[in-house]
């Protein structure tokens, strides 16, 4: 039996370093959106905020690859393709492909939402 992966990984090489000079600083994506983009060309992730302050929207970029979406803290509600809106809460998983364009809006009176979106 062999572990999932093994023969994909086995010939990746990283060097150790210090955690402070692998700590990424993110860049603005768009508005709402922080993009955390390490030098390697195996994934990024957004930080996607949307202000509880007048129900903000926030529309991320549209990617090129399948991306996860992970609602951490705040509800909304998300909007995917042009679809109807569905609630997602702080712990809701949403599994997007590649080219879906997606819209957050902020349900919350008194908490902002933030979601983290993985993809290549």
């Amino acid at each position: 039996m062999e572990f999932k992966g093994v023969r994909n990984f086995s010939h990746v090489r990283y060097e150790c370093s210090s955690g402070k000079s692998t700590k990424f600083v993110p860049s603005k994506e768009a508005d709402g959106v922080a993009l955390y983009d390490p030098p390697v060309p195996d994934f990024s992730v957004a930080r996607i905020t949307a202000s509880a302050a007048g129900h903000a929207v926030v529309a991320p970029p549209v990617r090129g690859s399948a991306s996860l979406c992970i609602v951490t803290s705040g509800r909304c509600s998300v909007s995917v393709a042009g679809g109807e809106y569905e609630q997602m809460k702080r712990g809701t998983v949403l599994l997007l492909g590649a080219g879906e364009e997606i819209r957050l809006r902020c349900e919350g009176e008194d908490e902002d939402v933030v979601a983290f979106q993985a993809f290549c």
